[in-house]
């Protein structure tokens, strides 16, 4: 809520001279008027010493009209009060600029924690007379002991309302806040636990009666009061001017580039409360180059206002507090305006739409040319940065022949090896599927945007000036590792081909591969042989090679069978990248079923690889 602070100083005469009562600091004032800082003898009962500056409060009251217990629904029973105190013309009507809530339980909620009550310490409680101390703290307000006074006082300051036997009232709780299991408001027997306003005991004020949720109270409709539990209040300095740092002036556009006409919400937060009568669009003005205009300004918290400024032409924009302009505080204190407060911000006000050259389309690969499958990495730069949003996959194509996959890489705008963000820099990333030609594009009538809203010119597809040319074949990562020499061939004559050393993972054709060879297990599960291998994603991703287990019951060249995975009397799992990351190195289980694919006790089990011309 708005928070109003009006200052409080009461004058008594003794012998024909003129005196403050005030204990309390001189200058500081009670948040909304509501509290003398001269009752209890100027001691605030929290700390037990003089009120300062920055201490709080509360202050309580139990509804003057009446609510039955029907609800589940805290949020109900916090509007109840709420309501209440808005309608409240006591104490000049500064109860509706303050948030209440309710001092009830329902079965979701308990009454210590809507109104922010529970714990050790805590603030001291006030009647809204603001004279009438309730309870020191949370400590004092709760439990079996006897707080300072009743909580006897409505929202208007008189009774609450009184409907039931010994003043009583919907609570839903036990003496600690808590909710009363089974009896809370709303629960589902029908009846709930009720209080007596005017008492302070914890055995009496807040957990006394179980009464019904429709029926309770003399009229017999259910309808009693509640108690309501204001916002943490606090004291502060009433005798200091207002102030307004540029810095406490922030437009909604984190100061990126706007268009004309697009809107602008400033935030601007005054080191005080402000009187908003006095806090007008007329205050405000521009000290950048644009035209402008400036909607309704509101207050959204206290000291804190909403100015909305819509930019009417090209140029720049800087909000300011206008030279001269009287914006004064809620105690008459001015703001001083001898000179402009403007913001620190500039934004630049936008109507040129962004560009893209083709010379601005470049690719990672000098030009290619590349394999099929191979990653294209465009670097595409426009002239001033864009709204990301507004650049994705689907505004690019390729010119070219070469069937395509197409993503946007860093979508952030920044080069990931860069110390900044570079603004308007895309990473755009290309994989040719097939053969043909690779020329990236922005397609025509494609909807790409500047930060301010301004679109680019894609009337004509945008084209890369490189065209790419893509082979279809893709290249044998076996003839890269192997440096020439034969798939079948022993090169360093440890007893493994080299095709089978490249398959398991062996770094080069001159690694010694007898470690990499697979295992064959045979005990530890007695239903099944175990082979466990290394696989490369070389081998295992290239078309043209064969990576199996086989299974047979004798050695013979035609009674191999390859492995594949049923889950019963074949079992593979695979553990990607279990032996190396870089390479990519799996590794690959194949459980075989002795009673079912063995005969007579007999299964022999091997790993074949092999590479199509």
């Amino acid at each position: 809520m708005i928070r109003r602070f009006t200052r409080i100083k009461i004058l008594a005469t003794i012998a024909g001279l003129a005196f403050t009562t005030a204990s309390a600091e001189e200058g500081l004032v009670s948040q909304h008027g509501i509290l003398l800082l001269t009752a209890n003898g100027g001691i605030n009962p929290a700390t037990g010493f003089e009120w300062e500056y920055g201490d709080e409060y509360r202050l309580v009251f139990a509804t003057s009209m009446g609510i039955n217990a029907t609800s589940a629904n805290i949020a109900d029973y916090n509007a109840f009060v709420q309501n209440a105190a808005n309608a409240s013309t006591f104490r000049g009507g500064a109860l509706g600029n303050i948030t209440w809530k309710a001092l009830v339980s329902t079965p979701t909620v308990a009454a210590n924690v809507n109104t922010g009550t529970f714990g050790v310490g805590g603030e001291s409680f006030w009647l809204v007379n603001g004279i009438t101390v309730v309870a020191d703290n949370y400590g004092d307000l709760y439990g079996s002991g006897t707080h300072s006074n009743a909580i006897n006082m409505s929202e208007k300051g008189g009774s609450p309302l009184n409907n039931g036997s010994y003043s009583s009232l919907w609570t839903g709780s036990d003496g600690n806040g808590n909710k009363k299991t089974g009896f809370e408001l709303g629960a589902a027997g029908g009846t709930s636990k009720g209080g007596l306003w005017g008492f302070t005991s914890g055995a009496h004020w807040i957990d006394r009666f179980n009464l019904s949720q429709t029926t309770a109270g003399n009229s017999g409709d259910g309808k009693l009061a509640i108690y309501a539990v204001s916002e943490v209040l606090t004291i502060t300095d009433g005798a200091s001017n207002p102030s307004l740092d540029p810095s406490s002036i922030v437009d909604d556009r984190d100061g990126d580039p706007v268009g004309i006409s697009s809107l602008v919400n400033y935030t601007v937060t005054f080191s005080k409360d402000m009187d908003d009568t006095t806090v007008t669009a007329a205050d405000f003005g521009n000290a950048g180059t644009s035209g402008f205009s400036i909607g309704t300004v509101a207050e959204i918290g206290p000291g804190v206002f909403s100015v909305p400024v819509t930019p009417t032409s090209a140029g720049t924009l800087r909000l300011r507090v206008n030279a001269s302009a009287e914006l004064d505080d809620e105690e008459g204190n001015s703001l001083d305006t001898t000179t402009a407060i403007a913001d620190n911000t500039t934004i630049i006000v936008d109507n040129t739409a962004p560009t893209l050259a083709s010379t601005d389309i470049v690719d990672d690969q000098d030009g290619g040319p590349v394999d099929a499958d191979t990653l294209v990495t465009y670097a595409v730069t426009f002239n001033e940065a864009m709204d990301e949003s507004t650049v994705t996959a689907a505004d690019f194509d390729n010119a070219g022949t070469a069937p395509v996959t197409i993503a946007i890489g860093t979508i952030d705008e920044s080069d990931p090896n860069a110390p900044d963000p570079i603004p308007g820099v895309f990473y755009v990333e290309v994989t040719p599927t097939g053969g043909g030609t690779l020329q990236l594009s922005i397609k025509q009538d494609a909807v790409l945007k500047d930060v301010a809203g301004n679109s680019l010119n894609t009337t004509s597809a945008i084209l890369d000036n490189t065209t790419i040319t893509v082979n279809g074949t893709v290249s044998n990562p076996y003839d890269t590792w192997s440096e020439g020499e034969t798939f079948a061939d022993d090169t360093n004559e440890d007893g493994i081909s080299n095709g089978m050393a490249w398959a398991l993972g062996a770094a080069t054709v001159n690694t010694v591969a007898a470690d990499l060879l697979p295992t064959y297990d045979y005990t530890t599960d007695p239903a099944y042989v175990i082979c466990t291998f290394r696989r490369a994603d070389e081998a295992n991703d290239h078309s043209d090679t064969t990576m199996v287990v086989q299974y047979g019951t004798t050695l013979s060249a035609a009674g191999w069978t390859t492995a594949e995975h049923d889950g019963n009397n074949v079992i593979i799992t695979v553990t990607d990248n279990h032996y190396s990351t870089t390479p990519g190195i799996d590794r690959v289980v194949v459980k075989l079923k002795r009673s079912t694919l063995g005969a007579s006790g007999t299964l022999f089990a091997r790993l074949r690889v092999e590479q199509a011309p």
